[in-house]
């Protein structure tokens, strides 16, 4: 179940076609991304839906974060219970400006430049 922070979900959420604007992260110091946060009708779960990027790796088990306020506000996390299809499952190829590798994820380029300095 996912941990709201404030004990519940932001008013803005609650009730039927309710949905909130906010930042995501998946894994520690990975960029923040826009999303869409619904509550589904039929199961209760959350549903998150990311605008500027796909998110690569996601898998069910990880935990994701949400925050408002430019990312200054941590409204809460909770468990992924499905990712959704990725782009292997829908049969496409990765947009050129995601690397298959991670390295646009900040973690994977701050672990090289420390590498890269020794």
């Amino acid at each position: 179940a996912f941990n709201w922070i404030g004990g519940a979900p932001p008013p803005p959420l609650v009730g039927v076609g309710g949905r909130i604007l906010a930042l995501c992260r998946i894994r520690h110091q990975q960029p923040l991304a826009r999303c869409e946060v619904r509550i589904c009708d039929i199961t209760d779960r959350l549903l998150v839906r990311f605008y500027d990027a796909p998110m690569r790796g996601v898998c069910a088990g990880q935990v994701a974060a949400l925050y408002v306020a430019g990312g200054e506000v941590c409204l809460g996390g909770g468990p992924i219970l499905s990712p959704g299809l990725s782009y292997f499952d829908r049969g496409l190829s990765l947009p050129s400006y995601i690397h298959p590798a991670g390295l646009n994820d900040r973690s994977v380029n701050r672990r090289r430049e420390r590498n890269n300095s020794k």
